[in-house]
C-alpha cells in the first residue's frame, strides 16, 4: 500500500513525495500570475502553489497540477490567480519521479495575458460542444441582471477539491472577455473531501458561506456522499437567509470509466458512452423543487471525456484530479453555461 498524505484541499491520497520548494514570493489578491520552468522526470509527478496569509498561516485553497514524465528537459508553465486573502505564495515539485528542475520564472500578467494562456491551452484541446439553454438563468434573475447591465459579482465554490480545481480553472478570465462590463471575484471555499453532510451545520455554513459574502454561491463537487438531504438542508438555510442566489453543480472529473488497455495507457481510445449516474437526477430534481439553478456539470464533463478519444486519464493529474488540461474544460463548460445563455457563445 501507498502511503498517504492529507491535503487540506484534497483528503487523503496517496504521499506526492518530497518537495522542492521555492522561496516565499509575494503577490497582489486577484492577481494572475504565469509560473514556467523545466524539468526531467522519470516518472509521472505533480507541482503545486500553496498561498499564504498575511499573517504567515497557510491557505486551504491550493493550486496541484501535473507533470509529464519525460526523457529530456521540458518546459512547463501554469497559470494562477492570487487569493483574495493571500500576501505570498509557495510553488513546490513534488519529487515522486526524481524529478529535476531548473529556470523557474514568474511574471505577473493581466486578463488579457491570462485569456492568452488559457486560449493556447485550449487551441490543443477537442473543442466543447455548449448546447444552447435560454432558461439556463431564469433563476438568477439578480445574476442575469448584472450580466447584461454591468456590475460586480462574488462567486463563492463551496465543496471539495473537485470544486477547488473547477475554480482553478480560473473560468472567470472567460467570463471577464464576455462580459467585459463586469467584474467577477471568485472566492474558493472548500474543505477535502468534504460535501454538503458537513457544510449543513449552521457554524459551519456560517464560516464556509455567509462570511464569504456570496453574491452566487455555487454548491459542487463528489462529496457529499449521495446524501440529497444534506444539500436541500444547505439549499434551505442559504434560501432562508435570503442574501444570495445559488446555483447546484453535479460532480465532473472523479475516475476516469472508460475502458482502455491497462498495458497501453497512452494510445488514444475510441468514443465511449457514459453511464449516467442516478445522483445528478436526484439534484436536478432538488433543484426544481427548491427553484434553484442547477448544472449538470457532471454530464457535459463524462460527455466530453467519452467522445474526446484522448488516451486514459489524459485529463487527470491522479485518480480522480484535473490535471489542466482537464481544468480548462471544467472552465471552458462552466463559461458555457453562463455565456450560452446571454446568447454569447
Amino acid at each position: 500500500m501507498p502511503k498517504l498524505a492529507y491535503v487540506p484541499a484534497e483528503g487523503w491520497y496517496p504521499d506526492k513525495g518530497e518537495e522542492i520548494t521555492v522561496q516565499s514570493l509575494t503577490c497582489t489578491p486577484w492577481d494572475y500570475y504565469v509560473l514556467s520552468f523545466e524539468t526531467k522526470a522519470a516518472a509521472d509527478g505533480y507541482c503545486s502553489v500553496v498561498f499564504y496569509s498575511v499573517s504567515g498561516q497557510p491557505l486551504v485553497d491550493d493550486i496541484y497540477n501535473r507533470i509529464y514524465k519525460s526523457q529530456g528537459w521540458q518546459k512547463c508553465e501554469g497559470l494562477i490567480r492570487a487569493r483574495e486573502e493571500a500576501e505570498s505564495f509557495r510553488f513546490r515539485l513534488h519529487n515522486c519521479g526524481q524529478n529535476e528542475f531548473r529556470n523557474f520564472e514568474i511574471r505577473r500578467v493581466d486578463l488579457t495575458g491570462a485569456e492568452v494562456w488559457q486560449d493556447r491551452l485550449y487551441a490543443s484541446l477537442p473543442p466543447i460542444r455548449p448546447a444552447a439553454d435560454a432558461c439556463r438563468l431564469d433563476r438568477l434573475p439578480r445574476l442575469k441582471k448584472i450580466l447584461k447591465e454591468g456590475g460586480n459579482v462574488r462567486i463563492v465554490m463551496l465543496g471539495d477539491s473537485i470544486i477547488n480545481d473547477t475554480s482553478n480553472s480560473n473560468f472567470e478570465v472567460l467570463l471577464s472577455r464576455s462580459f467585459p462590463a463586469v467584474t467577477f471575484s471568485v472566492i474558493i471555499s472548500v474543505r477535502g473531501s468534504t460535501g454538503c453532510w458537513y457544510y449543513q451545520d449552521p457554524e459551519q455554513l456560517r464560516t464556509y458561506v455567509f462570511e464569504k459574502k456570496p453574491d452566487l454561491l455555487v454548491i459542487g463537487g463528489i462529496s457529499h456522499k449521495r446524501d440529497r438531504a444534506a444539500v436541500e438542508s444547505v439549499i434551505r438555510q442559504v434560501q432562508a437567509a435570503d442574501k444570495c442566489e445559488i446555483l447546484l453543480l453535479s460532480g465532473p472529473m472523479d475516475k476516469d470509466w472508460r475502458k482502455n488497455d491497462p498495458d497501453c495507457k497512452e494510445a488514444g481510445l475510441p468514443a465511449q458512452t457514459w453511464e449516467r449516474d442516478s445522483f445528478n437526477d436526484e439534484l436536478i430534481t432538488l433543484a426544481d423543487e427548491t427553484g434553484i439553478a442547477m448544472y449538470d456539470h457532471g454530464a457535459a464533463w463524462h460527455e466530453y471525456l467519452g467522445a474526446s478519444c484522448k488516451p486514459f486519464e489524459w485529463f487527470h493529474r491522479d485518480a480522480v484530479h484535473a490535471d489542466d488540461r482537464g481544468k480548462q474544460i471544467l472552465g471552458r463548460l462552466m463559461h458555457a453555461y453562463f455565456a450560452v445563455s446571454i446568447h454569447i457563445v
